[in-house]
């Protein structure tokens, strides 16, 4: 056992002091450069490119694996905690105002919750409890029903984060709730596929959703998120009622 352990220690110093023999353009052994161990002879550029490569295919991988959890999540529990939160509203007290119309987007230039934020006194004064506030992600149709990039609150037509966060902390200071009009029901896609079809769908850049782990990446999906069937699906589910392969 020594013998062999010796043995293989020779060879983990011999592949260690391993060296090139380098030749000048002349064709004459540069002696000095052959003296070198091959470790210093990396090329830079080519090993940042090669890290670059191998880093996006773990990524990839990693994408691959989040979109197969997305498309097994339970939505029970979900579900239960929605029904909690209705369940705690007092109906008999609540005065409700819708806080845009369709054609909002186009006042306040491009900043309509700074609009809704300098009446927040009145609504108070008249007893508005809650106020419903448009679609607030990134969206091909200005109104926001056509959302794409849902982290994306940079995107709206009816202004940026900062804008919203800060109507809603004058809301909030003044007692009244912000309901979210969240369209899930429907997405559009913001990239092409290799095919030319848009098909897939991105977050949205959005540093303080991305810098949580549970936000990152869980609304970044492909073809696979489309209905069986449909021309810009990559699907693969059975296309019958009661069946299906376990991917979804």
């Amino acid at each position: 056992a020594s013998r062999n352990h010796s043995q293989t220690m020779a060879e983990r110093m011999q592949r260690r002091s391993s060296r090139h023999l380098c030749i000048n353009n002349d064709g004459v052994l540069n002696s000095d450069m052959s003296r070198v161990p091959s470790m210093m002879l990396i090329d830079a550029d080519q090993l940042e490119e090669d890290t670059k490569k191998y880093t996006e295919e773990v990524e990839k991988l990693e994408r691959d694996s989040l979109n197969i959890m997305q498309r097994r999540m339970p939505s029970g529990s979900l579900l239960e905690a929605m029904g909690g939160v209705i369940g705690s509203a007092d109906k008999d007290s609540i005065v409700l105002l819708q806080g845009f119309s369709w054609e909002s987007w186009r006042a306040g230039a491009g900043d309509w919750y700074s609009v809704v934020g300098k009446n927040v006194d009145k609504f108070k004064h008249v007893g508005v409890t809650d106020i419903w506030l448009p679609p607030p992600s990134a969206s091909v149709a200005p109104q926001g029903y056509l959302p794409s990039q849902l982290f994306n609150l940079d995107g709206s037509k009816y202004g940026n984060q900062a804008s919203l966060e800060s109507l809603i902390k004058t809301l909030h200071d003044n007692g009244i709730r912000a309901i979210a009009d969240i369209v899930v029901n429907h997405r559009c896609g913001d990239k092409q596929d290799s095919e030319g079809r848009w098909n897939q769908f991105t977050s949205g850049n959005n540093t303080t959703m991305m810098n949580r782990p549970s936000f990152a990446g869980v609304m970044d999906w492909g073809g696979w998120a489309i209905t069986l069937g449909d021309t810009y699906s990559d699907g693969t589910g059975e296309n019958a009622p009661g069946r299906h392969d376990g991917k979804f």
